[in-house]
């Protein structure tokens, strides 16, 4: 594995350590199922982060890089709630779901959602610390709509996401 991507892994699962905030590592039968579900789309190198590190599951809180005025707390970075999936609900994502279906055909693998039912993907085919994408569900329903109109880079890579993420309590899906 990447070693920045590691080492953003490892101060993340920390950070929520300190605070009893982690999730669960996934099982590699799950994950070796997945990759096979996912046709060869989920990197290698991202199977063996769920099965090494307690993410899945965990609720973490992302800037996004958006500042706005409020009245009452003054200028401040607006965030994403992101709950990280374990191999079930990524390949529910991935291959029952809109627009995980339309966004796989492209490459892309969900591996994280909010409450709004927006994803957040990644491509194998971006490295092996690529960006991170918010998808907005509602930009279309074909993939040339959704990654043309509807996406938008939270991170440009994974390692940074991870480092500016805050775990926080959540009941995220399981």
């Amino acid at each position: 594995m990447n070693p920045s991507l590691r080492g953003a892994v490892n101060d993340l699962i920390a950070r929520g350590a300190a605070f009893g905030l982690q999730g669960h590592t996934a099982d590699r039968g799950e994950v070796c199922a997945l990759a096979g579900d996912l046709g060869g789309r989920l990197p290698d190198w991202y199977g063996e982060l769920l099965t090494s590190a307690p993410l899945c599951g965990m609720t973490l809180e992302v800037p996004t890089g958006v500042f706005e005025w409020d009245d009452h707390r003054g200028m401040h970075e607006l965030t994403h709630i992101v709950y990280w999936l374990p191999p079930l609900l990524i390949r529910s994502e991935c291959m029952e779901g809109h627009p995980g279906m339309a966004l796989l055909e492209r490459g892309y693998v969900c591996v994280a959602g909010n409450d709004g039912g927006d994803p957040f993907v990644l491509s194998g085919a971006e490295g092996d610390d690529p960006p991170v994408y918010f998808i907005d569900h509602e930009a279309g329903g074909d993939a040339d709509a959704l990654l043309g109109h509807g996406r938008s880079a939270v991170a440009p890579s994974l390692s940074e996401l991870l480092r500016k993420a805050r775990p926080i309590e959540g009941g995220g899906p399981e």
